[in-house]
């Protein structure tokens, strides 16, 4: 299987991108033999994690690194992410935003905290090989460059099946182009500005290629949305072969995933949509459907409207009482739930957690990349996980959008995919008991910001801004250390009073996160 799946990931063209990333660059595209191509990500000449390993001998400074990266790749300065308040163990404000770079299958997040000399750079590299995530940090200092493998700090926030962790579209709160690469208000604006404007300006911000919105609706910071097709696109490269490879029947369900990607079950009353996702599936499977669907699409409908809920109480506290410039309507969307519902309900039948699947910390357990191409997404990239599927009933290659974008989408007939899951599905039953949805965060940080920070009101528990580092690292050093005191204290208990109160964190994941706490509060 690993082999096959190669053949499929090393698809590359013959000649590198040259012009700056757009959002077009990154969705999925087919061969007319169904190989799913990762030019794009991986082109031949990309800057490789091994390369900056092997570079770090030879750097004297950070300034060196900087220079060393816009030499070899100057594509990675066009489209840059400016986050100005972070939840990350970097350093971030408003005048000194965290900047990520992308591209090459690469992230690299540099942070310049005005009060250290000391620099690091945080680099998560999608490895081809593996169909995961490497993670490294790179850190420089007065005696030099240093390269440190897998950080020990990372798992609490990342998971221990580390992955990057992004908000899906259309709106970030916390990084300038909130919405839908628009500044959502005035303040939002000046703040950019006055950083764009800045002379003579140092390190990282030197470097960058500042983009000058323009227009009615201040549109110009299209790093943004380009990103999050990068970084959901490549979760979908390593999280599909997982799925795969866990105990459940996820094999024998991807003709009725398909089926939801090709939008043969939507309707607008869910009773209707359960009876023709039903169809897909063979006797016991069916009543479960019938029965179960409804309050599955409810608890994901919930589930958005809480996530849009806290982005919104975010950005209102981040920039308060500030004129609006461009306000997205958050229920715009709202059609995509169905979808994601059952796409998530037909794994969870099949035995199959797909907790880990989104990028999500804690406040969004099921949404994923840009709801307007997410089912052409994922049905392109079932290609990596069942190509005899794809060779079997041959589905058209059409462009996702109507065309508006340069995306592949692999349109199947329903009939056939209807007939294709019965047989696979023939003489099986789904998991018993039912699941209800997810309860917990993939990660301890997520866990934490689940209860504390989303919506800590209706949890009954004490506000905790686990969200933004500059905000915890307030809360955590208040009263001579209370905060810190009293979360080591309470991850340590077993019985009543423990945190989380639904299980015991082990040593490893207590340790991570006093580790992480530690970071940011010092």
């Amino acid at each position: 299987m690993r082999i096959m799946l190669l053949a499929f990931l090393l698809v590359f063209s013959s000649v590198s991108r040259a012009q700056p990333y757009d959002f077009t660059t990154f969705g999925p595209r087919l061969s007319g033999d169904y190989q799913l191509s990762m030019s794009a990500f991986l082109p031949p000449d990309r800057l490789r994690l091994q390369e900056i390993r092997a570079q770090i001998p030879h750097l004297q400074s950070y300034e060196d690194f900087l220079d060393y990266i816009a030499e070899r790749r100057p594509v990675l300065f066009e489209n840059p992410v400016l986050i100005h308040d972070s939840g990350s163990l970097q350093y971030s404000d408003r005048e000194r935003p965290r900047v990520i770079l992308f591209g090459d299958g690469l992230m690299l997040a540099f942070a310049e905290d005005p009060r250290r000399e000391e620099r690091t750079v945080e680099v998560i590299a999608f490895d081809e090989l593996s169909q995961g995530f490497q993670f490294a940090e790179l850190q420089f200092g007065a005696d030099g460059a240093r390269f440190q493998d897998q950080p020990r700090n990372c798992q609490s926030c990342h998971g221990t099946t580390p992955k990057p962790l992004w908000d899906p579209y259309d709106f970030w709160p916390n990084a300038y182009g909130s919405a839908i690469a628009r500044f959502g208000t005035v303040a939002e604006k000046n703040a950019y500005e006055k950083i764009r404007q800045q002379t003579p300006k140092q390190g990282i911000y030197q470097r960058l290629k500042w983009p000058v919105p323009t227009g009615n609706n201040n549109r110009g910071l299209d790093g943004i949305e380009t990103f999050t097709q990068y970084v959901n696109q490549l979760q979908i490269f390593a999280a599909l072969p997982r799925l795969q490879q866990q105990p459940g029947a996820f094999d024998q369900v991807v003709p009725a995933l398909l089926g939801v990607l090709n939008h043969c079950a939507v309707d607008a009353n869910d009773a209707n949509a359960a009876r023709k996702l039903a169809a897909f599936f063979p006797g016991v499977w069916q009543s479960r459907i019938q029965t179960e669907f409804a309050g599955w699409h409810q608890r994901v409908k919930e589930a958005r409207r809480r996530l849009k809920s806290y982005q919104s109480n975010r950005y209102q506290k981040l920039f308060p009482n500030s004129p609006t410039l461009f306000a997205i309507d958050l229920e715009r969307l709202a059609a995509e739930t169905q979808t994601v519902a059952q796409f998530y309900f037909i794994l969870d039948l099949a035995g199959v957690d797909a907790r880990d699947f989104t990028l999500s910390q804690g406040p969004n357990p099921y949404f994923m990349s840009v709801p307007s191409n997410l089912d052409a997404d994922l049905a392109s990239n079932m290609a990596l996980v069942a190509p005899d599927i794809f060779q079997r009933l041959s589905p058209k290659l059409v462009n996702a959008n109507g065309g508006g974008y340069d995306f592949t989408w692999a349109r199947f007939n329903c009939a056939s995919l209807q007939t294709e899951s019965l047989q696979q599905l023939q003489g099986m039953n789904p998991t018993a008991p039912a699941n209800t949805g997810f309860r917990n965060a993939p990660t301890v940080f997520g866990e934490c910001m689940s209860c504390h920070t989303i919506n800590p009101a209706a949890q009954g528990a004490p506000p905790i801004p686990f969200d933004s580092s500059g905000q915890l690292r307030v809360w955590l050093q208040g009263s001579d250390g209370a905060g810190m005191k009293k979360i080591l204290e309470r991850i340590q208990k077993t019985g009543p009073g423990q945190m989380p109160p639904y299980r015991k964190l082990s040593r490893e994941e207590q340790e991570q996160l006093r580790l992480n706490l530690e970071h940011i509060g010092s």
